[in-house]
């Protein structure tokens, strides 16, 4: 692999970490969103909506504070989704000072790679936890896996002109 090709994976590697730190954070709010589904009965998209917008302009840590208003979190998901914000904090604010050095070799760039593989896994475990959490409480409501499988499929067809 020449060096462009390696400097290209190892941004590519932190793009895709940022990415998966991004999906968490709406996997968070849309547990918000199936936590207050009992409480609230029939909840329309409009109200979704305005709850949506106003949690997407709060932080990670301000997330993880909001979710536990919501929703009882067990001390091993909430130390998976506090190991998470801590590995977000990091990558946003302190990833490529710290790994100057390792950036301008080979071998750093295989390191950071490595590195950032494990901070895609780590926010990928905390997703699927979370998930995991508010699965019973969404199926309740209909939305089982196969209701959003098909709904993605849908949104699928529509986005690539397939929808007929």
């Amino acid at each position: 692999m020449n060096r462009d090709d390696l400097v290209r994976d190892t941004y590519a590697h932190f793009g895709l970490a940022i990415f998966k730190a991004q999906v968490l954070e709406h996997g968070i709010v849309n547990a918000m969103v199936v936590t207050r589904m009992p409480d609230h009965g029939r909840i329309n998209r409009r109200d979704i909506d305005a709850f949506l917008d106003k949690q997407f302009e709060n932080t990670l840590g301000q997330l993880l504070r909001e979710l536990k208003k919501y929703a009882a979190v067990p001390d091993d998901v909430s130390q998976l989704l506090a190991g998470a914000l801590s590995t977000r904090n990091w990558l946003a604010h302190d990833y490529f000072r710290e790994r100057a050095e390792d950036f301008v070799t080979d071998a750093g760039c295989h390191r950071m790679i490595a590195e950032l593989e494990g901070a895609q896994q780590v926010f990928d475990q905390a997703d699927q936890r979370l998930s995991w959490l508010v699965k019973p409480i969404r199926e309740r409501f209909g939305v089982t896996d196969a209701a959003i499988a098909n709904e993605v499929r849908r949104l699928s067809d529509v986005q690539f002109g397939l929808d007929g």
